[in-house]
């Protein structure tokens, strides 16, 4: 039998992915399935703090090898202020072997991106969830940005360089590159300060 030592907790922080959804200061929601559109603004967040998630179904209606990648989702810094960083945070696309996903964020004091080696079926919703959480608090700003599609985690890395954005566009296809040919439903964004 094990006796509780006496001590004290300095700071107790509880955030995290609450029913499917971030619990935090600022929240983004759309149900309804749209159409992914060139330069397609659906929202906008105030900040986009260095704990985010962002989750979203998404479906391919067709595809094929492309010379450049097709843009599905966004969220991006709507003043540029001459600083990059903070452009892809984070990006998704259609890879540009017309197979998986590519998925790039601002990390670590520059872009990022992860490669979906997995070739992805036509007419079937895919549930893609992009996170980044508070690690090992309060010993530093260790951050981690994870990747999962349908709930496997794909891609983990540590972001020693995480920062709040302000003024955050939420994009159902960005303003730079085409459109995928698809529909993305089911968004949720939250951001917690």
């Amino acid at each position: 039998m094990k006796i509780a030592q006496a001590g004290f907790i300095t700071c107790f922080l509880i955030c995290g992915w609450v029913d499917n959804a971030w619990a935090g200061s600022e929240r983004f929601e759309l149900k309804e399935p749209i159409a992914i559109k060139k330069n397609n603004q659906i929202g906008s967040l105030p900040f986009l703090a260095h704990s985010y998630g962002a989750l979203f179904d998404v479906l391919i209606n067709s595809k094929g090898p492309t010379k450049y990648w097709k843009s599905i989702f966004a969220l991006k810094k709507v003043q540029d202020s001459g600083d990059p960083y903070g452009q892809d945070t984070p990006q998704v696309f259609l890879n540009n072997d017309g197979k998986g996903f590519y998925i790039c964020s601002s990390r670590n004091g520059a872009g990022g991106c992860y490669t979906d080696p997995i070739d992805r079926d036509i007419g079937k919703w895919y549930h893609v969830e992009i996170s980044q959480t508070l690690k090992s608090w309060p010993l530093g700003n260790q951050f981690e940005f994870e990747v999962k599609i349908d709930n496997q985690s794909v891609f983990t890395v540590n972001n020693t360089k995480a920062e709040q954005f302000s003024n955050v566009a939420v994009l159902a296809g960005n303003r730079w590159w085409e459109p995928m040919d698809g529909l993305i439903k089911n968004i949720v964004i939250g951001t917690y300060n």
